[in-house]
């Protein structure tokens, strides 16, 4: 009976001190006992095996297998070395290089690896120091691995750095070739979405697990632990991406969200000539007071107030000419190949739309037209010519002509010759790829802006037939002697084409 109370008391005692001192395992490795290669330069990768398991060595130089070190660092070069350990078969916890001597860093980076995916980078350049540098961390696993990078700047000397040792060590796994167990950390989780705003916003940062923390970045930087932790809302007054990550108690880590917020600031634009003198892509609210539409299809909806013309490209206000608007557009003022508009996907909700009289179109000679000033305002020219040049029309009065552009898709038909009493429709600019010289088109709305003057359109002779003719009169009273350019004249009492 005292036998069996001894044995079952020594195998109580064996359980608690198995479960008091967990197994520790280490890899370690030196050189030249594991060099695969024999290397003699500063830019070559290699690999080193120890009890089976490969590191890779890339930007050391072991001399040929001579040395009892490693060395990196370039002569007159900048130079990046980097040693990648094995997927250890424990779950590791200290890493432990020996330093024999350092100069010239420029950096020095710690990270974890689980496969190719970084699960902690931690820069250690102001203590990587000649002496056992050791590292202790608490999120390895079995399968992960480790790396060193090591980045000079360039030397009067090759080898500025010397590493003699690297260990390894951890926690055995509790099985042999136990894959690690992978403790699942709830992503942070954002109270706005990311987007475009016109107003600053304020940012509110959850997780779903408890006791993890939230470190996050402002910078398109990856965060981790070293970033700013999360303790209080975060407002964002300009455009920002923000990076977060939750990592919890036992330094296990969420995977890394991110939400891009573009944010401008809004103009106030109390009429449509300040609209116009803004810089493109300039982001507004727009006041139009009693603004008449003067044209509209093909995504066009041209207003006027008592400043200027501008174009609501793709509105979705259903209105027609003659309509006045009132009210606050929001959206981004903008040209198409020199037309000023705000651009597709403007908020009209603001404003109402109201009855009122046609728009009456400014006369002018068509000389008068193509200018800057006359954008998008209603013309009328009268007494011109149709003319086809190649696949293009023209209004001919003497030598000026200005293009006809079917831009409101009004489906008119133009004839070679036909003489116009009148011509109206809004005045278009074109600058091909917003590049180079404007010139400007007339663009008719409908059928009824082409008024045919059937008179002078029947008139079979010409002023060939007639340059003997007494009494040659412009169409504006003024009399000449000779009618030498084309276009309409009045001659001994009756209009008369000149083509």
């Amino acid at each position: 009976m005292i036998k069996f109370l001894r044995l079952s008391l020594v195998a109580m005692l064996m359980t608690v001190c198995g479960n008091l001192f967990a197994q520790t395992e280490s890899i370690t490795l030196t050189f030249p006992d594991y060099n695969d290669q024999s290397v003699g330069s500063y830019t070559t990768a290699w690999t080193a095996t120890v009890d089976g398991q490969v590191w890779t060595l890339d930007g050391f130089n072991n001399n040929a297998n001579k040395w009892e070190y490693v060395r990196c660092g370039r002569k007159n070069n900048d130079h990046t070395a980097i040693l990648t350990s094995p997927a250890t078969k424990f779950k590791a916890d200290t890493y432990t290089v020996t330093v024999d001597k350092t100069s010239n860093l420029e950096s020095v980076t710690f990270e974890i690896l689980n496969g190719e995916e970084v699960i902690t980078s931690k820069t250690i350049t102001d203590f990587f120091a000649a002496g056992d540098v050791k590292l202790q961390f608490n999120n390895g696993a079995v399968g992960y691995s480790y790396r060193l990078t090591i980045n000079s700047t360039a030397a009067s000397a090759n080898g500025t750095t010397q590493i003699s040792k690297v260990v390894i060590s951890g926690t055995a796994a509790e099985e042999p070739g136990e894959e690690p167990v992978e403790e699942t950390v709830a992503a942070p989780e954002f109270s706005v979405a990311g987007g475009t705003y016109n107003e600053p916003q304020t940012i509110t940062l959850s997780c779903a697990t408890e006791g993890a923390k939230i470190y996050y970045t402002l910078d398109e930087s990856e965060p981790t632990a070293e970033s700013t932790l999360y303790t209080e809302p975060i407002v964002l007054e300009q455009t920002t991406t923000v990076k977060a990550v939750a990592i919890d108690a036992k330094g296990n880590a969420s995977e890394v969200v991110s939400q891009k917020y573009v944010i401008y600031d809004i103009v106030k634009a109390q009429n449509i000539a300040f609209a116009k003198a803004c810089d493109l892509n300039t982001v507004m609210e727009l006041t139009l007071k009693n603004a008449v539409v003067l044209a509209v299809g093909n995504r066009y909806c041209v207003v006027m107030d008592a400043t200027g013309a501008l174009n609501l490209y793709g509105s979705d206000l259903e209105v027609a000419v003659g309509n006045r608007l009132n009210g606050v557009v929001k959206g981004t003022y903008t040209k198409f190949n020199g037309t000023p508009q705000i651009a597709a996907g403007a908020d009209y909700s603001d404003i109402t739309v109201t009855e009122g009289d046609e728009p009456e179109a400014k006369l002018m000679a068509i000389d008068e037209v193509a200018a800057e000033i006359n954008t998008l305002m209603l013309v009328k020219i009268e007494n011109a010519i149709v003319e086809k040049d190649g696949n293009n029309w023209y209004a001919v009065s003497g030598e000026d002509r200005i293009q006809i552009y079917d831009t409101f898709k009004a489906n008119y038909t133009l004839e070679e010759g036909m003489v116009l009493e009148s011509l109206t429709g809004i005045v278009i600019p074109f600058q091909k790829g917003n590049k180079g010289d404007i010139t400007y088109e007339i663009a008719p709305r409908t059928e009824a802006d082409i008024v045919v003057d059937q008179i002078a359109t029947g008139i079979s002779e010409t002023m060939a037939q007639r340059q003997g003719a007494d009494a040659i009169y412009t169409l504006d009273g003024r009399q000449v002697k000779t009618a030498a350019a084309k276009g309409i004249y009045i001659i001994n009492g009756k209009k008369t084409v000149l083509r």
